[in-house]
């Protein structure tokens, strides 16, 4: 616990340094205007500044959705705007020693982070469709031999994403036409009591798969609290799979691990010890490890989320060195592996250098 504490003490006092500077630069580009200019100027930036904190503090208490979702987005979004912008302030420094001063740089350099932050807001409230085919050299019971399976993970439904961004999701997923819904992992971001309040059950209960839709637990329902998080899915359609698998009448089988956050979940043998290896295995499995296990036990296709790919620039290059496949397809032997960017965020809703994805595979069936 105490190392955790300095860990994030480190990061604060870090947070609050980067912010003092920029204010300083903000104070001497401040000092020719009008008194009001400034003070309204300063008492704006610092409100700016505390709102993640504020934003912490109040995590426990319950406030207006809409209120609890400014707070959020503000809050957390403070985070982004303050390395972004003392990295760009001190860019211009550099050239003012090397070569020449660059008049109103402070304001150049704002304008340059509220470009790359509206942009990566696009993105983020913007998610792509990727498709991807597969073809499975497996037998299926149905004379349709291709399935239209779409696929999304990190959601992280709450303060962050909430109620009116869910019901966009669900509006671009239904108008895929799906046979079958699979989720792996953190659809809920820690707490369900926003998700109570917004009702998003209701919203979640609006999915259209014909074979139905599927999830598995993600880190963040552990992180919340798992057995809040599995009754908050079972007021829901969604079938949660833990350690456990389901099969369909057309004879897939979906296999659902329960999260490596449980150091004593099953194996991925163990799992699919019980399983016909001559259908189509899909595993559902929040975070991509193991990847050369799955491959061995016979899984047609796994998907997974949890690395964001980074979610925000520079780090994409931190998940793409912790984890071996940290976004997109890969194929080991005859297993087809997909790692999803995800549909939601945790903290700052910006995607920089990354993308907001729902997936669409299109498999085809011997």
């Amino acid at each position: 616990m105490s190392k955790i504490f300095f860990i994030f003490g480190g990061i604060f006092i870090t947070y609050l340094l980067g912010n003092y500077y920029i204010f300083s630069e903000l104070r001497n580009t401040l000092t020719s205007r009008a008194k009001w200019i400034g003070i309204s100027s300063y008492m704006a930036y610092w409100i700016g500044v505390l709102l993640f904190p504020l934003h912490l503090a109040l995590h426990d208490i319950p406030l207006n959705p809409n209120m609890a979702h400014f707070l959020h987005e503000i809050g957390t979004g403070w985070l982004v705007f303050t390395p972004y912008m003392l990295v760009i302030l001190l860019l211009f420094k550099i050239i003012k020693r090397i070569y020449r001063p660059i008049k109103h740089s402070f304001l150049y350099a704002l304008t340059i982070t509220l470009v790359i932050l509206t942009f990566g807001f696009y993105k983020y409230q913007n998610p792509k469709i990727t498709k991807v085919e597969i073809a499975i050299p497996k037998a299926i019971e149905s004379e349709q031999k291709t399935l239209r399976v779409v696929g999304i993970t990190d959601v992280h439904l709450g303060n962050g994403t909430n109620k009116s961004m869910l019901q966009q999701h669900i509006s671009q997923i239904n108008k895929l036409n799906a046979d079958l819904i699979i989720i792996s992992g953190d659809l809920i971001d820690s707490d369900v009591r926003p998700l109570y309040a917004q009702n998003m059950q209701d919203e979640l209960n609006q999915l259209q798969a014909k074979q139905g839709v599927f999830v598995c637990l993600g880190n963040h329902e552990y992180i919340g609290n798992i057995e809040s998080s599995k009754a908050f899915l079972k007021t829901t359609q969604l079938q949660l799979l833990q350690d456990n698998s389901v099969t369909l009448p057309n004879g897939i089988q979906i296999l659902g691990r329960d999260d490596y956050y449980n150091k004593d979940r099953k194996s991925i043998a163990e799992l699919s010890s019980s399983l016909n290896k001559e259908r189509p295995i899909l595993m559902l499995d929040h975070q991509p490890r193991e990847l050369n296990e799955a491959a061995a036990a016979g899984v047609d296709l796994q998907f997974n989320g949890h690395t964001h790919h980074g979610q925000i620039w520079p780090f994409n290059l931190v998940t793409e060195s912790l984890f071996e496949r940290s976004y997109g397809y890969e194929k080991k032997g005859s297993s087809h592996i997909y790692v999803s960017s995800g549909l939601g965020l945790w903290g700052p809703p910006f995607r920089i250098g990354t993308k907001s994805e729902i997936v669409l595979f299109n498999i085809t069936f011997q």
